[in-house]
């Protein structure tokens, strides 16, 4: 098997929401690593002593988007051509970046963003522990701001988004990254951008409200950990 294709170099994809006011657009610029929402996106593993990581590139002069994984070898100072995990198809937006998550067998797992209820999300688990050389599509199903936390001993603990009428909050959890739980609302109360982190066997979430849906009134922060 020849792998999964490589990118030639580390361009990140450039991008313009195109919402301009008086004080210029909305955001725009380099975006590999958007949103604060696409968390995790790099991991260290001590096994190897590598970091590994996912970005959303683009070639040069192009916003077409691919979401790439790659590492970081400690030891030997490099990086290695990138691996397109899975190429967009035409999609320009970085809202579709990939999220990364690391279990406890060393399978690297990562979890391409899909927007809204218009373009799928994808999970997709490494074929060989602590490489990215080659990977297997899982699923292909409504997620955006993939979120994912290996637990070990535990499994996955899934936080993600899904546009059911306005952005609410959602998870679910799986033992293996194969079979999964079915969706489980966290938050519905007008809309929410949410961010969160693993503290040993704990995941934490914050996030805030968007009254009447209008995602640029942003207020209130709420808190959530598992028990």
């Amino acid at each position: 098997m020849g792998g999964f294709p490589k990118y030639d170099g580390y361009q990140g994809i450039w991008f313009t929401l195109g919402q301009f006011s008086e004080y210029g657009d909305k955001y725009s610029g380099g975006l590999g690593t958007y949103t604060a929402k696409h968390v995790p996106l790099a991991i260290y593993a001590s096994e190897v002593n590598r970091t590994f990581f996912v970005y959303g590139g683009a070639n040069s002069g192009e916003r077409h988007l691919l979401a790439l994984a790659a590492y970081y070898d400690h030891e030997r100072g490099v990086v290695p051509r990138p691996t397109i995990v899975h190429d967009k198809g035409g999609v320009d937006d970085p809202h579709d970046n990939p999220s990364l998550a690391l279990d406890e067998s060393g399978h690297l797992w990562v979890f391409v963003s899909g927007r809204g209820q218009r373009r799928p999300g994808f999970k997709y688990r490494s074929l060989e522990p602590y490489s990215v050389d080659n990977f297997e599509l899982i699923s292909e199903e409504e997620m955006t701001y993939p979120q994912p936390w290996w637990i070990k001993g535990k499994g996955f603990l899934h936080l993600f988004t899904k546009y059911t009428g306005v952005r609410e909050l959602y998870w679910n959890r799986s033992d293996d990254g194969l079979t999964w739980t079915p969706h489980q609302k966290l938050a519905g109360m007008g809309g929410h951008y949410q961010t969160s982190r693993q503290l040993g066997e704990r995941v934490i979430t914050a996030f805030n409200a968007h009254p009447d849906g209008d995602v640029d009134l942003r207020t209130n922060l709420y808190y959530a950990e598992t028990s």
